[in-house]
């Protein structure tokens, strides 16, 4: 039999190992800022964060914001901003702590699940150090994720471990029912218990499920109402149901090499959607999911563990994949779907009997070295917006949202240069993009490149003469060109093409023109 971890057994030692490794790895991150990704809308915009609190709490739990209901945490939010003074630090600590209790958790349900410490510190050894959970520990806006872990693992653990009893039913529900209200990513959680219970030789009614399914059948529903309420539900992917599914095929590599191979890690990633069928990505996807069915069957003398933990990581992964929304790769997305395939290699990779060979416990070492270094040099990009999409550019330069953020970020530290160097790369990735092409001339106005500006702007005019904002930007062109009447034309010339604007009748009235102008 395995040799017991005698040392790791105390749970507060193994907690307070696990709070060192991490506050080690991500201690220069938790100096950092807000970011200007997600974080203005959940946080520093949020007016639910100021007045009284209980017409907030209110107000947290019957809306949705930002395309998500996730009520726990926008009720967290509340809590730290009211308790610490809107200090950007305790924000982040709590989610390293997050994230620390969400690796022990795991580790008690590897415990439990395999009969075996050994797999499970391993498996919760690398979930704690791995790169792709980087976006969510540092990353102020990704605490739902962090929050849906812990309370989710925590309904596994008490699932697993309650022999069947009501309290243990009730308390994995309650868990599970605090999950979904924090992050709907953990809907098919249901679909994995009855599994865990044939799996261990339980057999429960199915009406024990039955309440599971309801809620997760509720809570997707208020997700979806969330998300099209909001605008944040993309066409299906590539155009077509056909290319749509081959999408789904075809990214599924990706979500793999990410887990295996988490060093080319940045907070936007670019996917193209297959577009036709002799786009031939979509059968790597094929290949994979046969050569899992395979491996899964030929280790089925370890209760289909392999099987288990390949079921969890498409359950989580797949709504998030086959709801068609604009993001297809993230990752972000992998914390809460790698933990039980994690389980599952670990075990696999640690004899059943006998001694753990000290190769074996060599080469774990070696993994998790590495996986944390990599941690440890991506986390302080996270500290912030600057160095964040600094890393984004780097590591995806053809991302257009990556060099948006970064041209902002230019600009809000009055690098006039650095932004223009953005916004012209963004009009090289998209020359369609006329908003690029507005803010590309008007940094090029700023730096004194008036007639370069010009020309920019009445190419974009002719290109759509019914955009105000565009008579709007060329009129700002002419003013800092010192051609006053020229700017009166162009505003008057937009009246002409966009009848009654308001925006363009107000510069005329003021007869003054600041920029860059928006809606």
């Amino acid at each position: 039999m395995e040799r017991r971890h005698a040392l790791l057994q105390p749970a507060p030692l193994l907690l307070l190992l696990f709070g060192v490794v991490a506050v080690s790895l991500y201690g220069p991150s938790m100096t950092g800022e807000f970011l200007n990704w997600d974080d203005p809308e959940y946080i520093l915009e949020n007016p639910e964060l100021e007045g009284p609190i209980l017409p907030a709490v209110g107000r947290i739990f019957a809306t949705t914001r930002h395309s998500n209901y996730n009520p726990m945490q926008r009720l967290c939010y509340l809590v730290l901003w009211r308790a610490f003074d809107q200090d950007p630090m305790f924000f982040r600590g709590v989610s390293l702590l997050l994230h620390v209790i969400a690796a022990f958790l795991l580790y008690q349900i590897g415990r439990r699940w395999t009969g075996r410490d050994g797999p499970a510190l391993l498996a919760a050894a690398l979930f704690l150090v791995h790169p792709a959970n980087v976006e969510n520990v540092a990353w102020i806006s990704e605490l739902k994720t962090l929050l849906a872990a812990v309370f989710g693992f925590g309904a596994v653990c008490v699932w697993i471990s309650g022999e069947g009893s009501r309290r243990a039913w009730a308390g994995a529900f309650g868990l599970f029912t605090l999950a979904l209200l924090s992050k709907t990513s953990l809907v098919g959680l249901p679909l994995l218990l009855p599994i865990l219970d044939r799996a261990a030789g339980r057999r429960r009614p199915m009406a024990t499920y039955v309440p599971f399914l309801a809620l997760s059948l509720v809570a997707g529903v208020v997700q979806i109402f969330a998300a099209a309420g909001d605008g944040a539900v993309a066409p299906l992917h590539g155009g077509s149901i056909p290319t749509h599914v081959a999408t789904v095929l075809a990214v599924l590599p990706r979500f793999v090499l990410g887990m295996i191979l988490p060093f080319g890690n940045a907070p936007i990633h670019v996917f193209e959607p297959v577009r036709e069928l002799s786009d031939l990505r979509w059968l790597i996807g094929v290949a994979m999911l046969i050569a899992g069915a395979g491996a899964a069957w030929a280790t089925r003398g370890r209760k289909f563990r392999l099987l288990v933990g390949m079921l969890w990581f498409f359950i989580v992964i797949g709504p998030t994949i086959i709801f068609p929304i604009p993001i297809l790769y993230a990752d972000r997305y992998l914390y809460l779907a790698m933990p039980f395939l994690l389980l599952a290699v670990a075990d696999l990779a640690l004899p059943a009997t006998g001694r753990v060979r000290k190769p074996a416990i060599a080469a774990a070492l070696i993994v998790i070295a590495l996986f944390g270094q990599a941690t440890f040099r991506y986390q302080s990009a996270w500290r912030t917006g600057l160095t964040l999409w600094e890393r984004g550019v780097a590591v995806v330069p053809e991302s257009k949202m990556a060099w948006f953020y970064l041209a902002n970020e230019r600009a809000q530290i009055f690098d006039q240069a650095g932004s223009l160097r953005a916004w012209r790369r963004i009009t090289e990735i998209d020359p369609e993009d006329e908003t690029a092409w507005h803010y590309y001339a008007l940094g090029e106005a700023s730096l004194g490149q008036t007639g370069k500006a010009e020309k920019i702007m009445r190419q974009s005019v002719q290109r759509h003469p019914e955009s105000p904002i565009g008579w709007a930007n060329l009129a700002v062109v002419l003013t800092r060109a010192g051609q006053p009447e020229a700017a009166r034309e162009a505003l008057e010339e937009g009246l002409i093409h966009c009848p009654g604007d308001p925006l363009l009748i107000e510069r005329l009235e003021q007869q003054r023109i600041p920029g860059p102008s928006r809606r």
